[in-house]
């Protein structure tokens, strides 16, 4: 996964101005998806920035400690400060288990409204 922290810029303002890094953080444009991303997975970064943005971010080989830029998305072109990059590993019970409880919970909430709707059906006649 990748620890990230990230600034946004219109095409035109890297283009003309042929920024680097440092000078560019100071000028970068509201990303409302937020600045800094912990310990995403490729997919959970392409969520927030689309697909290209990783195929350039994994391209650009990333080295923890560094800035790469400019990365291109459908966003505009992004600085990027790689705070941190850990290897791919599956997620352990208590990284997820919150999020498996609310899943179970709201699977059987929504099994459970489909029975009182079949037997709601079976109590009264439906007309078309």
């Amino acid at each position: 996964g990748f620890s990230v922290s990230n600034d946004v810029f219109s095409h035109e303002a890297i283009d003309e101005q042929n920024l680097d890094a440092q000078a560019a953080r100071k000028m970068s444009s509201p990303f409302l998806p937020g600045y800094e991303f912990k310990v995403q997975t490729p997919d959970q970064l392409a969520r927030h920035f689309g697909a290209a943005f990783v195929t350039n971010l994994q391209e650009s080989q990333p080295v923890a400690g560094q800035w790469l830029g400019p990365i291109r998305s459908t966003y505009g072109q992004h600085y990027v400060w790689v705070e941190a990059i850990e290897p791919e590993r599956d997620a352990g019970l208590e990284e997820v288990k919150t999020r498996l409880v609310r899943d179970l919970e709201s699977l059987a909430q929504s099994e459970a409204l489909a029975q009182a709707i079949a037997s709601l059906r079976e109590q009264f006649e439906v007309r078309s």
